[in-house]
């Protein structure tokens, strides 16, 4: 069974305070964190819409872990400097949690398109970077399209989408 996670996030309407009602202003709910409980049956945790994790999904398949843990994907700023022409083009998101993974669950991350075309043209180019040890490597590109990349994660880390030019 594959359970879907998906964490509701309130999005608070204030009243202008002008005594009128008829201006409202839209406050976006500040929420960087996804968490959830998964298991051996494998999961889900989807970014809702409207939040800072819209987007953002960690799909963990049957088998991935032998019992149920606490997993999150957090919004995060990693300043260690990315390698040589190599250009972040999206938020940085920490996978973490009590797990340890008997193999590959797939996460899902937005990039900004109009940033990606500074650098490429083509989406095949878009590429996710994973922290490893003190620098970054590139993480197993399984899909991306015109807002999103997926890669195959193996390990709890820090991920975020990118672009490597050449020299």
């Amino acid at each position: 069974m594959f359970r879907r996670i998906c964490l509701t996030v309130a999005l608070a309407v204030l009243a202008s305070g002008t005594g009128c009602g008829d201006e409202q202003e839209d406050a976006r709910v500040p929420f960087d964190v996804l968490t959830g409980t998964l298991g051996p049956e494998g999961g889900e945790l989807v970014g809702e819409d409207g939040t800072s994790l819209s987007g953002v999904s960690l799909s963990v398949p049957a088998g991935v872990l032998s019992e149920a843990v606490a997993v999150e994907v957090r919004l995060v700023v990693d300043e260690t400097p990315l390698p040589d022409n190599a250009f972040s083009i999206g938020d940085q998101f920490q996978v973490g949690g009590d797990a340890a993974l008997a193999g590959s669950a797939t996460l899902t991350v937005p990039f900004d398109p109009e940033e990606m075309r500074r650098f490429i043209e083509d989406i095949q180019g878009v590429k996710v970077w994973r922290r490893a040890g003190e620098g970054w490597e590139t993480a197993d590109v399984v899909a991306v399209d015109e807002q999103r990349v997926s890669v195959a994660v193996d390990a709890l880390s820090t991920y975020g989408p990118g672009v490597r030019v050449a020299d």
